[in-house]
């Protein structure tokens, strides 16, 4: 089987795409894109869904490479930091352990009203099924993921996590592809 090389695709907190090439040592040339460059308004268009004003979509994605329309027609890693929490109460809580105080991360988990609500999220199964799973219920499988437009187009185009609008629920959950992170088959 043939190594399988992957640019990654990055979007920073400044919102702009940049586009790193992978080669058979690793990672090189760090290359910012513009609206006239190859693929970036289709990555763009599948990294900001919804509105502007609150981003959701992948958080991380593998961007296919399949004649569809929507896709990119490459097969690179995107990572959206405007999808993604990195201060959050997991990675900003002290060690009881910590060997040096003084160089601890500037890292401020700051409350947000989503922490305090329940659990609440939706995870992409086998056999192209999403189910939603809330805190004190049993799971439920989205009734019909043809008026899930959002939710299916993110699939499609490799999310792996992120956030997206579930009409089922009237309102933006996280989603997980968990059949993207079984790890991979020697064959």
């Amino acid at each position: 089987m043939a190594e399988e090389l992957h640019d990654l695709l990055v979007i920073p907190s400044n919102k702009k795409l940049f586009r790193i090439q992978a080669n058979a040592e690793g990672f090189e040339n760090p290359q910012p894109l513009g609206f006239y460059d190859d693929n970036y308004r289709n990555v763009m268009n599948i990294a900001q869904a919804g509105d502007s004003t609150e981003p959701r979509g992948p958080a991380f994605s593998v961007l296919p490479n399949k004649p569809d329309p929507s896709t990119s027609q490459i097969s690179c890693y995107l990572i959206n930091s405007e999808n993604l929490r990195a201060a959050n109460p997991w990675t900003t809580a002290a060690w009881n352990s910590e060997p040096n105080p003084g160089k601890i991360t500037d890292l401020v988990a700051e409350p947000r009203n989503l922490d305090a609500k329940k659990l609440d999220f939706l995870v992409a199964g086998p056999d192209g099924k999403v189910w939603r799973v809330q805190e004190d219920k049993a799971p439920t499988e989205l009734p019909s993921l043809g008026v899930e437009s959002e939710i299916f187009v993110q699939l499609r185009n490799g999310l792996v996590a992120g956030s997206v609008y579930c009409e089922a629920a009237n309102t933006v959950l996280p989603l997980v592809n968990v059949t993207s992170l079984y790890p991979k088959e020697k064959v």
